[in-house]
């Protein structure tokens, strides 16, 4: 008959006990960071959704205040909206069938017609106009890039030039 040793199942039960702790408490502050990892995330994203509604409400409200180091940042926005709304023409036009009305224009040929207007005579007759109704004018050009802007703006949102 073998005699077993008490003392080493009390002491290997007690290391099983104190690793089974010790792996439970590892476990948990796994959890809890990543928990946390999670939370800062979250937040991180939350922050950035806060500074893109703050650019876009910056973007619309103070368009007309913009100050010398927003232009180009405000003109890049107005570009790419353009762009934006040039690719979707594009593609509503690529996807629409063919049909032909010869008393309509085509797009190209009223593009050309606008083309040949003088941005400089839309803005004066809107001048005189205004002048004539006593109100401020509601447009004017932009000196860089002849471009017809908001007389309220400040900067041209297709080139950033300071308007005057």
């Amino acid at each position: 008959m073998a005699i077993f040793d008490h003392d080493f199942f009390d002491e290997l039960t007690d290391k099983l006990a104190s690793t089974g702790k010790v792996i439970s408490e590892k476990a948990k502050e796994v959890t809890d960071s990543a928990k946390t990892s999670l939370q800062i995330a979250q937040e991180e994203k939350n922050l950035r959704a806060a500074y893109r509604q703050l650019g876009m409400y910056i973007y619309e409200k103070s368009g007309i205040e913009a100050d010398e180091a927003m232009a180009p940042y405000f003109a890049a926005i107005t570009e790419a909206k353009l762009n934006i709304e040039t690719l979707k023409r594009a593609d509503k036009k690529a996807a629409k069938p063919e049909v032909w009305d010869e008393d309509e224009p085509e797009d190209d040929d009223v593009e050309e017609e606008l083309k040949e207007v003088q941005p400089e005579v839309v803005a004066e007759e809107t001048a005189e106009t205004a002048v004539q109704t006593g109100q401020e004018p509601a447009e004017r050009v932009c000196p860089m890039c002849k471009s017809v802007v908001s007389a309220q703006l400040i900067y041209c949102p297709k080139c950033g030039e300071k308007l005057k």
